[in-house]
């Protein structure tokens, strides 16, 4: 459930931006070493080189693991799943899961990257979270 692109601020300044019509996570990746880093960092963590570039991630990995948050903080609504996430890329990302049944998810599942109102924001303030890709081979 993506948001008009022209409408959409990020919860956090950096996180994504808008890219060919859609958006999109922001990322660096080390071009001494080739490491992605998300959000994205001007020094690479793993090499400790300063030459990073900004990269758009293509949105998409695997549930590296996951919890069911039961009794959330109230600006949050409802019980939600939170899961990190490992990006295609390599880069690992934690991020609340969004239309998935918590007794059907399992590790490895395929995921992808969706955009939507932050939970307990002002209109127009947007989040990121993931949804089964449907391809759920592990």
């Amino acid at each position: 459930m993506n948001p008009p692109v022209a409408a959409c601020a990020p919860f956090h300044p950096g996180l994504f931006e808008a890219n060919d019509g859609s958006l999109r996570l922001i990322a660096s990746r080390c071009r001494s070493c080739g490491r992605y880093a998300f959000p994205s960092k001007r020094f690479c963590s793993s090499c400790h080189s300063g030459d990073a570039e900004t990269v758009h991630l293509k949105g998409t990995g695997r549930v590296y693991a996951f919890t069911h948050v039961a009794l959330p903080p109230k600006s949050m609504g409802g019980p939600y799943v939170a899961a990190y996430i490992d990006m295609d890329e390599g880069v690992r990302i934690f991020a609340q899961i969004a239309d998935a049944d918590v007794t059907s998810l399992r590790i490895g599942d395929r995921m992808r990257v969706d955009f939507r109102q932050a939970p307990g924001a002002e209109a127009g303030l947007v989040a990121y979270a993931f949804v089964p890709a449907g391809e759920n081979a592990a």
